[in-house]
């Protein structure tokens, strides 16, 4: 798999790669656990309506909107005028410069129309980007899971471990990442016969004529 999400996520988790399936599940496990905590225990501490980074965009983008000039359409529809004219609709929550779309929160031009109409301005941004959905996300708990039980005073010479009954296939274990289906394959190429599929060391055809 190939995007940035998946990226990160495997970043993230590199440690984890070489292990066994349940160590793997289990590291996963409390990264994930202190993770929730670490977020968990940092929203508590904001003081804003929306988390902090969008707080911050949404501050900037209403100082940029206030020299902007604004006209009226109708109750829903105006024209703001900066190095050209934007479109902005409050109904729709739609701009011109596709910016609020995109993103979901108000851009300049939107914010310097919902200025010029004396409004509020986070009654015009998602819900997604306030502390308290920030908090609803992240109150829910990864709890830890205890030691398996392991039952002392067996003796290990009174078990007899029995050779498999059939012999098991031995198979070098792949390590390398499995690409998604929009990526590109690059395909070997053989110098010696000029054929694809395979390379010059394990190529078994004859020599190709010059």
């Amino acid at each position: 798999m190939y995007s940035n999400i998946v990226e990160s996520f495997n970043n993230w988790a590199k440690e984890a790669r070489q292990l066994p399936i349940t160590p793997i599940i289990d590291m996963l496990r409390y990264k994930m656990m202190e993770l929730m905590h670490e977020r968990r225990d940092r929203s508590h501490k904001w003081q804003t309506y929306l988390v902090p980074k969008i707080e911050e965009l949404i501050n900037m983008n209403i100082e940029n909107g206030r020299g902007l000039t604004v006209r009226y359409s109708n109750g829903e529809r105006f024209e703001v005028v900066a190095d050209c004219r934007y479109e902005v609709n409050l109904n729709t929550h739609t701009c011109s410069c596709r910016y609020w779309q995109v993103y979901d929160h108000l851009c300049s031009y939107a914010c310097a129309m919902i200025i010029r109409k004396y409004e509020l301005v986070y009654t015009y941004v998602s819900e997604f980007f306030t502390v308290d959905a920030y908090r609803r996300i992240y109150e829910h708990a990864i709890f830890p899971i205890v030691d398996i039980f392991k039952p002392t005073g067996v003796k290990c010479e009174d078990l007899i471990i029995k050779p498999p009954i059939t012999k098991p296939k031995t198979r070098k274990l792949k390590k390398k990442r499995i690409k998604s289906q929009p990526e590109e394959v690059h395909l070997l190429k053989c110098g010696r016969c000029h054929n694809v599929g395979h390379n010059r060391k394990t190529c078994n055809a004859p020599i190709a004529e010059e």
